[in-house]
C-alpha cells in the first residue's frame, strides 16, 4: 500500500498545484514580513535588498515545502480508499478544481501577508520603544 499511497500523493501535490502554491505564498508573506519591519522603521534595508533576502530563501522554502507535503499527505491520505483519493485527484484536474484551489490559496495568503505585515510592523515600532 505504501508504494501506491507515495505515487499518488506526488499526484495529488502536481494536480492541485500544492508545491508551488505553497512555495510562493511563504515568499510573499516573508517579503510582506520584511515591508513590515521597513515601514515600522524596524530595518533601514532598501526593497531591492529585501527581495532578494527573500529570494534568497527559496531554495530552503522549497525544499521544506516538499518534506512537509508529502509528511502530510501520506498521513492524511492513509486512512483514505484508493477510490476516494483516485476522485481528489481527478477533481483537482478539473477547472472547477482548479478555481477551488486558487480560490483558497488566494483567500489564505490574502490573510496570511496581512498577519506577517502587521506582526512585523507591531515588532518594529515596539523595538523603537523599548531599552536594551
Amino acid at each position: 500500500d505504501a508504494p501506491w499511497l507515495v505515487s499518488r500523493s506526488g499526484e495529488v501535490i502536481e494536480a492541485s498545484d500544492l508545491g508551488e502554491r505553497n512555495v510562493a505564498g511563504a515568499l510573499n508573506s516573508n517579503l510582506r514580513f520584511m515591508q513590515g519591519l521597513a515601514d515600522g522603521g524596524g530595518t533601514q534595508v532598501p526593497m531591492d535588498d529585501l527581495v532578494r533576502d527573500v529570494w534568497a530563501q527559496e531554495e530552503g522554502i522549497r525544499s521544506d515545502t516538499e518534506l512537509w507535503l508529502g509528511a502530510y499527505l501520506m498521513l492524511a491520505m492513509q486512512p483514505l480508499p484508493q477510490e476516494d483519493i483516485e476522485t481528489y485527484i481527478a477533481f483537482w484536474r478539473t477547472q472547477t478544481g482548479g478555481a477551488l484551489t486558487a480560490a483558497l490559496f488566494e483567500a489564505f495568503n490574502t490573510l496570511y501577508d496581512g498577519l506577517s505585515y502587521a506582526t512585523a510592523r507591531v515588532i518594529s515600532l515596539r523595538i523603537g520603544t523599548e531599552e536594551l
